[in-house]
């Protein structure tokens, strides 16, 4: 089938990408040029989109943070991005995330790297450390 098709062909271009489309339109055919963009309205793969769409700014675990919670990774998140993950679960600037998944993380590039593993997952469990030194789950969601 001809959707089939369009699938193959779409599936082995990138972002970036231009591609020819025809549609018909007033039963005439009408061509466009479209540049592929990414999830993220993106034309090129950034190595901090996942991190960034999910949570927003995040810095290494300052060393402040590291002697007042006795831990040696995780990101704080500096500049919020994601409201619902405050209405949701109370995640607020200053938080750290300390694992994706069970896996630790010590800079956006490997929180990046395991978001976008874990994508095409119901949910993606991360382990969060609050300001007030509690711990919690959350579960990350397109």
């Amino acid at each position: 089938s001809k959707f089939s098709d369009l699938q193959g062909y779409l599936g082995s271009k990138r972002p970036g990408d231009e591609v020819q489309v025809t549609v018909l339109r007033n039963n005439q055919d009408a061509k466009f040029k479209l540049k592929l963009k990414n999830q993220f309205g993106k034309e090129s793969i950034s190595e901090k989109d996942f991190s960034t769409f999910y949570f927003g700014e995040l810095n290494p675990i300052s060393d402040k943070n590291a002697r007042k919670f006795k831990i040696d990774y995780g990101l704080e998140i500096t500049s919020l991005k994601n409201k619902s993950l405050n209405e949701r679960y109370g995640i607020v600037n200053g938080d750290i995330i300390l694992a994706v998944e069970d896996t630790k993380v010590e800079t956006p590039a490997e929180l990046d790297e395991l978001l976008q593993q874990y994508q095409s997952k119901e949910y993606i469990n991360v382990l969060i450390l609050k300001q007030n030194g509690t711990y919690g789950y959350i579960r990350l969601r397109e």
